[in-house]
Parts: C-alpha cells; sequence; structure tokens
C-alpha cells in the first residue's frame, strides 16, 4: 500500500490538478470573452455627437431628445467605423490624404489609418475635424489634453497642408483650403472650454474683434 502514497503519487496528483486547472481557466476566458463580443453584436457601439460639442457621449446612456437637448449631428459606431447622419446616402471616405495631431511641430499621433478606414454618410458636409478626432479617440482609446495647443495637421487630396484646432467645429473639405490658411495664421480662433463633462469651443469676444473681414 506504501506505493500508492509515495511522494511521486502525490506530485502526479499535483501535476494533473494543475492540468485539469489551466484547462478549465482556459475555457473560461474563452467563454467569457465570447459571450462578450456576442453581446457587441446584439448592442453595437453607437456613440452621439452633438450639435457644438466635442465630446461622443454612449447612446444608450444619454437622451437624444427633451427639452434643452441639443440635436444630433452625428452618430459613431464603433463596430463598423461609421460615421453618419443619414441612413439613405452612400458611403464616403474622408477626403484628406494624411492626418496627424502635433505638439510644437512634433508628431504625437499618425491619424493615416484611422483616415483610410472610417468611412461617412451624409446628405450634408463632412464630418468636421473635432468630430473626426473624437472617433479616432473611441476607437484608439487615446483622449487629447483640451489643455494644451495640440495641432491636426491635414493633408488634402491637391497635396496641401493645413494646421487646424483638433476641436474645430466647422466642416473642412479641401476647397476650404485658402480660408483655413487664413485664419490659422497668427492667432488661434477657436477657444476650447471644459463644463463639467463636456467641452465646447467658442469665440472669444477679442478675437472674434481681431478676425479679419474675408468679405473685404
Amino acid at each position: 500500500m506504501e506505493q500508492y502514497f509515495s511522494p511521486s503519487f502525490y506530485m502526479a496528483l499535483f501535476r494533473i490538478y494543475l492540468t485539469l486547472k489551466w484547462v478549465f481557466d482556459s475555457v473560461y476566458s474563452i467563454t467569457v470573452k465570447t459571450t462578450r463580443r456576442a453581446l457587441m453584436l446584439t448592442q453595437p457601439q453607437e456613440y452621439v455627437f452633438f450639435g457644438g460639442y466635442t465630446t461622443p457621449y454612449l447612446a444608450s446612456t444619454v437622451s437624444t431628445i427633451g427639452p434643452g437637448v441639443p440635436p444630433v449631428s452625428w452618430v459613431y459606431n464603433l463596430e463598423t467605423n461609421i460615421l453618419s447622419n443619414s441612413t439613405s446616402e452612400p458611403l464616403k471616405n474622408i477626403p484628406w490624404l494624411s492626418a496627424s495631431i502635433r505638439f510644437n511641430g512634433l508628431n504625437l499621433y499618425s491619424l493615416d489609418d484611422f483616415i483610410s478606414e472610417i468611412k461617412y454618410a451624409t446628405e450634408s458636409d463632412v464630418p468636421c475635424p473635432a468630430v473626426i478626432v473624437g472617433a479616432w479617440s473611441l476607437r484608439t482609446g487615446i483622449v487629447l489634453d483640451n489643455q494644451v495647443e495640440l495641432e491636426l495637421s491635414i493633408i488634402t487630396e491637391e497635396g496641401d497642408e493645413i494646421v487646424l484646432s483638433p476641436w474645430s467645429l466647422v466642416p473642412f473639405t479641401s476647397k476650404d483650403a485658402p480660408i483655413a490658411l487664413i485664419t490659422n495664421v497668427g492667432y488661434e480662433p477657436m477657444f476650447v472650454e471644459l463644463r463639467e463633462d463636456g467641452r465646447t469651443v467658442t469665440l472669444k469676444e477679442e478675437e472674434l474683434d481681431d478676425m479679419p473681414n474675408l468679405d473685404e
């Protein structure tokens, strides 16, 4: 009987236990991940951008209608990587060749892969930089500090480089390049301010006075 209770016997039992534990842990981990993935597919991760605001909100957690609620300007589906405010329009590509987030001329993040993959559908303008950057943040998990003077550098389809605020709420396409170049030389007209859980972009009064009259 002693041979059945030798140290080697207990070591063998311990190895079997470890093997079974590893198998059960692996099966449990795979099951949890599969379940979470299935829940994501049944409940698409949609975020809404309200008009005049740069912060995206999870659609299932906010009210999009009601007194004092701003209109929804864009809906971003994290699963499909699509920005839309129309269900009847075909999907389009963002009309930029390249884009990056910079600080003092140093490239911090490249948006090139994101720009090449994301699609949008609308009956109006191209999504504004703030919405595109907000969608990129959701996709990558990178949150930009709006208290830092960051720049969004864009290469247009014509090969021109345009520098804008990452939180600009003005839609931009290559046809806007001359205006964008004028408004980004010498001053930054957009003032980003943090209000509770949302970012808003407004114009300072002194900057309104200094803004050039493009109609002259």
